[in-house]
């Protein structure tokens, strides 16, 4: 790898792993006394806030008056709002895995809605990651399907994810803090709304000041690590930046398995397998099509 991609590929990998543990500070901010979806209203609440300030320039005004640039921002916030939902709620393991479908989803929407041809090695992901997900949801209630509202939410967020990608691809549109600030004022909507229909208590003054240390926490987590990503995949292909963002759904996996007592056994172990596999998969063959492109052109 040349020196031009190594550090963009180290920042995606940091950013990709480091995002594997977000589950951490978000369940310490909801020990601290800020329970349920409170703590994602709060950190995506306060990120908007303290990014507002960029509204002042001229090119971000003129970006956030295009129609489209907010579909990208309500997708992205829908995504993140719906993820955070499911960790918080559900087991971390099931859900990261479930929500690392999202590839799957992308390329069937790319067949679907853009006629792309499959290929044999796209066509092989889908199974594989599509066996992936029946391995980790079983059979045990008849048909394979999420077996909680948390669940269905982290499938969402990952089907979400796949659009919000497409839009990006092919038509998107704003730079690094316009995206982050739309995808932080969608967020903050979609927790408000989970809030609203989940009848979440609302957390007293003091335990917000009790919680303020680990609201810093998050709060640096998501700008700080947000930053570093978003510089990495400006400036790396998206075949490669794909696959290293795989190192979310590992640190995750292998985080929730020594500090939580979440189950990992045969069927986590496999159906991690098979699904990051999967994505894997989508990965190389996003190579395969960019040095094939570079060749004709």
């Amino acid at each position: 790898m040349t020196g031009s991609r190594a550090l963009p590929a180290i920042s995606i990998a940091a950013a990709a792993s480091a995002w594997g543990l977000w589950w951490i500070p978000l369940r310490q901010l909801e020990q601290a006394g800020v329970s349920g979806d409170w703590a994602s209203v709060l950190v995506f609440g306060v990120c908007a806030a303290i990014l507002a300030p960029a509204l002042a320039s001229g090119s971000v005004r003129r970006t956030l008056a295009r129609p489209s640039f907010w579909l990208i921002g309500l997708t992205s916030g829908a995504a993140l709002g719906l993820w955070n939902h499911a960790l918080i709620t559900s087991d971390i393991i099931r859900v990261t895995l479930l929500f690392y479908l999202s590839p799957i989803w992308a390329t069937i929407l790319m067949a679907v809605v853009f006629r792309q041809p499959l290929g044999w090695i796209r066509g092989l992901s889908i199974v594989v990651g599509l066996g992936g997900a029946i391995v980790i949801l079983g059979f045990e209630g008849g048909f394979p399907l999420p077996r909680s509202f948390g669940e269905w939410t982290g499938v969402l967020s990952g089907i979400v994810f796949a659009i919000m990608s497409i839009l990006v691809r092919y038509g998107g549109e704003g730079g690094a803090i316009e995206r982050t600030l739309a995808t932080f004022v969608f967020a903050f909507a979609f927790s408000a709304a989970f809030v609203a229909t989940t009848g979440t208590a609302v957390p007293v003054p003091s335990e917000v000041v009790s919680a303020l240390p680990a609201l810093a926490l998050c709060l640096l987590w998501q700008i700080a690590l947000g930053a570093l990503l978003m510089w990495g995949l400006a400036r790396l292909d998206p075949g490669r930046a794909n696959i290293l963002l795989l190192l979310e759904a590992v640190s995750a996996a292998i985080s929730a398995g020594i500090l939580t007592h979440e189950p990992f056994g045969w069927r986590e172990m496999v159906g991690c397998i098979l699904i990051i596999g999967a994505a894997l998969l989508e990965g190389v063959e996003e190579l395969r099509q960019q040095a094939r492109s570079a060749q004709s052109a």
